[in-house]
C-alpha cells in the first residue's frame, strides 16, 4: 500500500535487496503464471485488486517525478534568465531550491513514498556502449524495484529530447521498451506517459508488444486530433520472474527509445533473449538510443 509522505524529511531511505527479500511473504506463491503477457482476468480476484491498486499508485509516483523534473527545469531556466539580465530575486532562487529538493526527495525515497524498494545497480557492469544512438535524445538505463505489496517487480525508464523542435521530431512514430536478458518474466502490465515541451501530460494511444523478455510500446504524437512533440516521458512494466527469482545471478536490463520521421513507420517489434528488434516500413529515417543496467539478485 502507498506509504504516507513525510514532506519534512529529505533523508535517503534505501535498504539492500537482501533485507527486504528476507521478509518476503508471498500470499500468491502458488499462482501458475505463463511466460510473457499474463491474462489478468485469469488471476484470483484479490490479486487483481492488489495489482490494480498498486498500478495506480506506482504510476502516480513515476509521473510525479517527471513533473518535478519539468518544474525544476523551468525554475532553473527562469533563474538563469533573470541572472543574465541582473534581475534574479531571492524568491526565484528559493523556488528553484525548493522544487529541486522535492525532486531529490522523490527520487531517493521510493520505498517510503511508493512502497518500491530500489535494487542497486552493479555499477561495474552497467556501463555498456549503446548499440546505436542519436544525440538529439537520450533514454535512461532501467531502474528495477521490488514491490512487497504484490511480491512482484517494477522496471522503469524514461526518455528526453535534448533539443527543441528538431525537424525530425515533428510527426513520425516513437517507441519505448524495456527488455530483460537471459531470464524470462511473467508480464502483468506496462505503462507509458509522455509530456510536451510545455509540460502538458499525455497518455498516448499506443500499441503494446509483450513477451517473456519484456515489452515495447509504439505511439504517435500526431494522431487522434492531438499534435504535440513528445519531449519527454516515462514508462514502466510490472512483472514477476517466470519459474522463480534468479537468486545469485546478475541480470541485464535494456531500455530503448526509437524515433521515425518522414513517413517511416515501425511495423513490427520482437523482444527476444538478448535484445529488442524493430522492423521499419522503409530505411534511413529512423534511429534508436539504448541504455543498460546490470543488477544482482
Amino acid at each position: 500500500m502507498k506509504k504516507k509522505l513525510l514532506a519534512s524529511a529529505f533523508a535517503l531511505v534505501l535498504l539492500l535487496p537482501t533485507q527486504a527479500f528476507a521478509s518476503e511473504k508471498d500470499n500468491f506463491k502458488d499462482l501458475k503464471l505463463p511466460a510473457g503477457q499474463v491474462d489478468l482476468s485469469t488471476l484470483p480476484i484479490d490479486f487483481q485488486e492488489t495489482l490494480a491498486q498498486r498500478t495506480k499508485e506506482i504510476n502516480s509516483y513515476f509521473e510525479k517525478i517527471e513533473e518535478l523534473k519539468i518544474k525544476t527545469d523551468l525554475a532553473e531556466k527562469e533563474l538563469l534568465k533573470q541572472s543574465e539580465f541582473g534581475t534574479a530575486t531571492s524568491n526565484s532562487l528559493s523556488k528553484f531550491k525548493g522544487v529541486s529538493a522535492e525532486l531529490e526527495y522523490y527520487q531517493n525515497n521510493s520505498l517510503e513514498i511508493a512502497g518500491l524498494e530500489k535494487i542497486s545497480d552493479n555499477e561495474q557492469n552497467s556501463i555498456i556502449q549503446p548499440l546505436s544512438t542519436n544525440t538529439q535524445a537520450s533514454v535512461s538505463k532501467p531502474t528495477v524495484y521490488y514491490d512487497n505489496d504484490s511480491q512482484s517487480y517494477v522496471a522503469s525508464t524514461n526518455w528526453q529530447w535534448n533539443v527543441v523542435n528538431p525537424d525530425n521530431n515533428n510527426k513520425g512514430r516513437d517507441g519505448i521498451g524495456i527488455q530483460v536478458s537471459q531470464e524470462r518474466i511473467s508480464l502483468f502490465d506496462s505503462h507509458i506517459t509522455s509530456y510536451d515541451y510545455n509540460g502538458a501530460k499525455y497518455s498516448p494511444t499506443s500499441a503494446g508488444e509483450g513477451s517473456a523478455y519484456g515489452f515495447h510500446r509504439v505511439f504517435d504524437d500526431n494522431s487522434n486530433g492531438k499534435s504535440y512533440s513528445a519531449h519527454k516521458g516515462t514508462s514502466w512494466m510490472f512483472f514477476r520472474w517466470y519459474d522463480s527469482k534468479p537468486v545469485g545471478k546478475t541480470v541485464n536490463f535494456n531500455s530503448q527509445y526509437t524515433h521515425t520521421w518522414s513517413g517511416i513507420n515501425i511495423t513490427g517489434v520482437t523482444i527476444g533473449l538478448t535484445s529488442i528488434g524493430l522492423t521499419f516500413s522503409g530505411s534511413g529515417n529512423n534511429w534508436k538510443t539504448t541504455n543498460y543496467s546490470s543488477l544482482p539478485f
